[in-house]
């Protein structure tokens, strides 16, 4: 009978080719003819007279009668030497054809156990495939370590940022700089994406829609399966499995198109891992923040990879978006503003909106601080501001600067718009003491002055804590208070008669400033 079309509803699993899985076998071939490769899913002896597979390795030790099937000869049988003969007419020659000194029923054996241990592997895989495909999201560490363990091989997943997203060695060391690189620093280097690029490897993943092996240039020493995976249209990861274990085969491609499709389910489900760090600078303040980059050389590497050239000073300027303020719009709005104006960097980060400040000198940075309060002012939002810092490792021990003075602003119902973590240090550090112990300290010229003011409903308390806060210049002070110079003058001079202060002892001033900066603070927090 005739060739027929296989009819197996199990899906193929076995796509190498047959010179392959005969010398992974140990089976020596003498001469061969292949013309076409083929998904075998079994072997079998040639019968006449009985339907016969394409995708079915036959043996025989005669001529067959359809030269469409695969078969193997052994050295001495008569078709061997009728396919080798090269008088013979061409409609004698079978179209695929091996001829191997192995006895035929040895390369039964080898074969027939080799496609049992692949069915079997295949059974082992299906589970992973439905329990990763089904309707409950999954961890895409605990994605990439399942497809590590199938392909037997290490497996990298990033994002279209080049971000890794998870990365397994398959319990074996990988010697490769892309792969050591995305291990140590959690993305892939500066030198490995220009690589990419200069070697068209880039290019190629994204112009080829099926995984495919790369093993040339960057992958000479170390092969490699590269695909991507697509949600929306867009590239949204990349996957990577490394030839380091053992051999990758036509096999592997098919896992790694399944795996892209689990990542592409996955990422559907779980839209954060496409926002925010398909944006590279976004993911490096985010990394930096969450102490995922911790060394001047994984900085520089993203950095680099990011062709973000940072200047020299950084601000972290906050807009803590409390209950209180209701106002997503305006801080969208905001944001949008900022981004299309200024040449920062603006995140949302723990519900926060971070914005990034970097300039080289004062005249940039009061630039840029300007429009940023004009505009908030205008929105009725607070900022919290941070010191200078010229490092980004710094970012975030600065980052908490600034919301410290956003959340100390909130307390004291502060009127301003911008609120710089210097001005308000004292009453961070005063926030960070007991309220017993603070409600136990006693200032005798405060108290004096409040006895006073109680009794007389006079200000002298706010008019001696803004003589001091402003150097003890009477005209800064009269300004501040919105009075004449004069006026302010004669109070203090009744302030004086009244607590009988060393108006020149530094030390008892100060003390008085942090003293009513406790009770301003006691105040708020109560109520």
């Amino acid at each position: 009978m005739g060739l027929q079309k296989r009819d197996r509803k199990k899906p193929s699993h076995i796509y190498m080719k047959l010179t392959e899985i005969l010398k992974q076998l140990g089976i020596e071939v003498v001469s061969q003819r292949i013309t076409h490769e083929k998904e075998y899913y079994g072997v079998d002896f040639y019968k006449k007279g009985v339907a016969h597979y394409e995708n079915v390795i036959y043996l025989s030790e005669e001529k067959t009668e359809d030269p469409h099937l695969t078969v193997i000869f052994s050295e001495e049988s008569q078709a061997a030497e009728i396919q080798a003969g090269e008088t013979q007419a061409e409609e004698a020659e079978q179209d695929d054809y091996v001829i191997t000194k192995t006895p035929l029923a040895l390369c039964f054996e080898r074969l027939h156990r080799y496609f049992l241990e692949m069915d079997e592997k295949w059974f082992l895989v299906q589970p992973f495939i439905s329990y990763f495909l089904g309707e409950n999201g999954h961890d895409i560490k605990k994605i990439a370590e399942k497809a590590a363990e199938v392909l037997e091989n290490p497996v990298i997943i990033t994002n279209a940022a080049y971000k890794v997203l998870a990365i397994n060695d398959a319990g074996g060391k990988v010697e490769d700089p892309v792969f050591d690189s995305a291990l140590q620093s959690g993305y892939c280097s500066a030198e490995s994406i220009r690589t990419f690029e200069y070697e068209g490897i880039t290019e190629k993943v994204l112009q080829t829609e099926h995984a495919f092996l790369l093993s040339t240039g960057l992958a000479e020493k170390i092969p490699r399966v590269l695909a991507k995976v697509m949600v929306n249209g867009k590239v949204a990861a990349y996957v990577g499995v490394l030839q380091v274990k053992r051999k990758i085969t036509r096999q592997d491609l098919n896992m790694t198109e399944l795996l892209c499709q689990i990542l592409q389910k996955e990422i559907e489900r779980d839209a954060a891992l496409l926002d925010p760090t398909n944006i590279i600078y976004e993911s490096i303040i985010r990394d930096v923040l969450s102490g995922q980059i911790t060394t001047p050389f994984v900085l520089q590497e993203r950095l680099k990879a990011s062709r973000w050239m940072t200047k020299k000073y950084f601000r972290c300027t906050l807009i803590a978006t409390y209950n209180q303020y209701k106002q997503i719009d305006n801080i969208s709005y905001l944001v949008n503003k900022i981004s299309a104006t200024l040449a920062v960097k603006v995140i949302r980060y723990h519900n926060n909106i971070l914005i990034l400040n970097n300039y080289d000198s004062r005249e940039q940075w009061h630039r840029q601080i300007n429009m940023i309060e004009r505009e908030a002012k205008i929105l009725s939002l607070k900022l919290g501001v941070s010191n200078e810092f010229e490092s980004l490792l710094d970012l975030g021990q600065y980052y908490r600067e600034a919301l410290n003075a956003a959340e100390i602003a909130m307390i004291l119902k502060a009127r301003d718009t911008v609120f710089y973590f210097a001005a308000f240090l004292p009453y961070y550090l005063i926030s960070c003491v007991d309220k017993d112990v603070l409600k136990a300290c006693r200032n005798t010229y405060y108290s004096r002055l409040k006895k006073y003011d109680e009794k007389h409903h006079t200000s002298y308390i706010e008019t001696l804590y803004y003589f001091i806060l402003y150097n003890c210049s009477i005209q800064d002070a009269a300004k501040k208070m919105c009075v004449h110079r004069n006026t302010m003058a004669h109070r203090i001079e009744k302030i004086i008669e009244i607590t009988n202060i060393p108006i020149q002892n530094g030390i008892v001033l100060q003390n008085f400033v942090l003293f009513h900066q406790i009770q301003m603070y006691l105040m708020r927090v109560e109520e």
